[in-house]
């Protein structure tokens, strides 16, 4: 979006310069109508982004506890290599 608008504007802008000789007001204006169209679709645009990564991350899950029980520590290495977490 941005390389096509930037060309085609800035093109208007040259042209209508060298006709008026009045560069710097048609400039500026050219920067306005750059800046009304560009930042309001970049904070559009961030916000979809922080909405796709929020519903992408995931809750981290609880892992189960055992009884505090001599050699609980071997129990928990065999439920974790039955996929119990």
């Amino acid at each position: 979006m941005s390389t096509i608008a930037v060309g085609d504007l800035m093109f208007a802008a040259n042209t209508i310069s060298t006709e008026t000789y009045r560069s710097l007001e048609v400039f500026t204006v050219a920067a306005l109508i750059y800046f009304i169209v560009a930042f309001p679709a970049s904070l559009l645009t961030s916000w979809i982004e922080r909405r796709m990564q929020d519903s992408q991350t995931q809750v981290p899950r609880r892992r189960k506890m055992l009884p505090a029980v001599a050699g609980s520590g071997k129990q928990y290495r065999t439920l974790r290599k039955q996929g119990g977490e």
